[in-house]
């Protein structure tokens, strides 16, 4: 991942367009199977707008993520996030949530949404917009089925469980952020009509409706979307006091925080401001990051700055809450991709196999991985690098002259042999970096080849066996320069 210094720099080096273009997120039915944009004659976008958003919204095939992000790659810096409704499984059905709290057990809702997020995040989706916190009370009200129903205390349990299942993920395998939804009481919503006004007293607002939303964010919540409805008449897609002084200055929320459904367009539709360029002035001060299936920041907040009547300092602090969530996903670090893929083929090359080798890694920090040595090695330790290899050579062989057994594990989706997965620690890297005093590039790639001999049948258990595969690892690393004076 990169520093806070790199993402800064990062910032720094983005046009207005791009900056603004991270904040925008559209639907994929702007976008062909390939990634190309439809040109569809009613879209609010140009092809250049499409071509600077920063998220996408209800793409659920892996396939087509792949061909929307390669695509997008070509006129962009900076990848997609994809997020979508994952809410009662992905491939396999789940209960629906109120389904879920008729059980009373946060376990269970915990390990329903961990196993959604592993289906889903194994397709490249990055955000589910869920749990659904919003207490309801009214059996009118047509998103009952969403929620965990009128119980404040059960609300507050199920959401904190169903953020952590999401987010904790398994055995190096991604894992979806969690959106919690739809702040604040779109349960509370008049006679149940959405997009309706909640006249709800601040006693009831606080001890009633708001828990939910604070133990979802307690519990870790990398998002939070904004609701449709108005309390005592102001959107609360507008509403500082509630954004920005309750959600990010008293509870302390500094993710990204993302509106509904073109619900900036809804304030403008209901009158709520003056002006169309308004809904965005306003937007951004009350910190939206995130304007979803909307143009009103594309349209206006580049001009809004130009012409000082909005701080750059707002703009910066949306975008660098976009650009850390991107980070925390894996997507900025082009540098310890490539990386990664030449020491991967250096490594290959140096074992003289000629078959293509497939391998899934992990680049985390200490706390994931921590968790990932206690739940598979029962070791509650974080360490730098772990190796979970898939194939099992015979007693003194290794990935060279194994090449019939490396064909049983050939998968014809990437035609390559799938040899097992490994999971680095950045917080390793760098702290090891420093104490040896070399780059972390260099401890990077020489963790990364530890790991890939150790899944082409190395070992260092006994002192006969570490002098060759130490041996392996320096001629892999040499052959591409990556030496210790790096």
């Amino acid at each position: 991942m990169l520093s806070e210094q790199q993402l800064q720099t990062l910032y720094n080096s983005l046009s207005l367009t791009e900056k603004v273009g991270q904040l925008l997120q559209v639907s994929g039915a702007e976008f062909t199977a390939d990634g190309e944009v439809t040109g569809i004659g009613n879209s609010k976008y140009t092809p250049e707008e499409l071509h600077a958003a920063g998220s996408v919204l209800g793409i659920y095939d892996g396939e087509r993520i792949r061909q929307l992000q390669a695509e997008h790659m070509r006129h962009s810096r900076i990848p997609l996030l994809f997020m979508g409704d994952v809410t009662a499984g992905y491939v396999s059905a789940q209960p629906m949530p109120l389904a879920q709290a008729c059980s009373f057990s946060p376990e269970l809702v915990r390990r329903l949404a961990r196993s959604a997020s592993e289906a889903a995040a194994s397709q490249g989706l990055h955000v589910t917009f869920s749990p659904m916190a919003d207490v309801s009370r009214d059996a009118r009200w047509g998103r009952c089925a969403e929620s965990y129903g009128e119980d404040v205390l059960l609300s507050c349990r199920m959401a904190a469980a169903a953020v952590t299942g999401y987010q904790e993920g398994t055995d190096g395998a991604p894992r979806l952020s969690s959106c919690v939804k739809h702040f604040a009481a779109y349960g509370a919503v008049e006679a149940g009509r959405d997009y309706n006004n909640a006249e709800v007293s601040e006693r009831t607002l606080l001890s009633t409706y708001l828990p939910a939303y604070k133990a979802a964010i307690g519990a870790g919540c990398d998002l939070v979307m904004t609701s449709f409805n108005t309390i005592g008449g102001v959107p609360v897609t507008l509403d500082r006091r509630l954004c920005r002084e309750l959600l990010r200055n008293t509870w302390g929320f500094d993710g990204v925080l993302i509106s509904d459904w073109d619900a900036l367009g809804q304030c403008e539709k209901h009158r709520a401001v003056d002006r169309p360029e308004d809904v965005a002035r306003y937007g951004l001060e009350a910190s939206v990051d995130i304007e979803m299936a909307g143009d009103h920041y594309i349209r206006y907040l580049p001009q809004l700055v130009e012409r000082g009547m909005i701080l750059e300092s707002l703009l910066k602090e949306a975008v660098m809450r976009v650009l850390r969530l991107k980070n925390k996903k894996g997507l900025l670090d082009a540098q310890t991709r490539a990386l990664m893929q030449t020491c991967s083929q250096a490594a290959q090359r140096a074992e003289g196999v000629t078959l293509p080798l497939s391998v899934f890694i992990r680049v985390t920090d200490d706390d994931e991985i921590r968790t990932i040595n206690r739940e598979q090695r029962g070791k509650d330790a974080a360490t730098d690098v772990l190796s979970f290899p898939t194939v099992n050579y015979p007693a003194g062989k290794t990935a060279g002259a194994c090449e019939a057994l490396l064909r049983e594990e050939f998968d014809p989706d990437t035609d390559a042999c799938a040899i097992g997965d490994i999971v680095i620690s950045m917080d390793h890297v760098r702290a090891q970096a420093a104490e040896y005093g070399h780059s972390e590039r260099r401890e990077c790639g020489y963790l990364l080849t530890h790991g890939l001999f150790h899944l082409m049948g190395y070992d260092h258990m006994t002192e006969a066996e570490k002098p060759v595969m130490r041996a392996m690892e320096e001629k892999a690393l040499a052959s591409i320069g990556l030496t210790r004076e790096e």
